[in-house]
């Protein structure tokens, strides 16, 4: 994301297969758990201030919320940390590694996102449902699905994954937004990955 010429990235990825986001420059970088795939912090180039959880932060003009959750049962006593992220008049939501559907009081926190971006994790078998309560409940403008590098070439089993393979959605290199151009009704934008 790029604002005003601060750039904030989340959950810059790296795996035990060499996927690995490419050298990047950036601002901020909000991790949503200490995973691999989630915080290789490594790759980014400069000085950024890096989020690792909940809490409230201001930097530069991005106010940002973090608000914890369970990773899941295999990583017992970890986080997740979703992000809410104002700019520029805008909201926009990280989900991160969310593996259980939200209670209401978190649900409410997000009342207001405009923007829902959804890394699509191939180990989470309930992110359809969960998914389908966020975008249900809050009903964003923009819904961003996020494909995951796979290990071992394994394929998504996921009705909402499917949508990247869907041909009407052409994915996008990149995806410009305002308060003023944002699309009336829900829509599902794909963008390539950066190389």
């Amino acid at each position: 994301m790029d604002s005003r010429n601060i750039i904030l990235i989340t959950d810059p990825y790296g795996s035990n297969e060499a996927a690995f986001i490419s050298p990047t420059s950036a601002h901020i970088v909000t991790m949503s758990n200490e995973l691999s795939d989630h915080s290789n912090t490594s790759s980014i180039i400069g000085n950024p201030r890096i989020l690792k959880g909940p809490g409230e932060y201001e930097i530069a003009h991005f106010y940002i919320t973090g608000v914890g959750t369970p990773l899941g049962d295999e990583e017992e006593g970890n986080i997740n940390t979703f992000y809410i992220i104002r700019a520029e008049g805008l909201v926009l939501c990280f989900i991160g590694n969310i593996s259980t559907k939200l209670p209401p009081a978190q649900l409410d926190l997000l009342s207001q996102t405009q923007v829902l971006i959804a890394p699509i994790n191939h180990s989470n078998k309930d992110i359809d449902q969960i998914i389908q309560q966020l975008t249900q409940t809050i009903q964003p403008r923009i819904f961003l699905p996020l494909i995951q590098p796979f290990e071992n070439n394994e394929q998504v089993n996921s009705p909402i994954a499917s949508a990247i393979v869907d041909p009407t959605i052409q994915p996008q290199n990149r995806l410009n937004i305002s308060e003023t151009n944002l699309p009336g009704e829900i829509r599902t934008v794909l963008l390539n990955p950066r190389s």
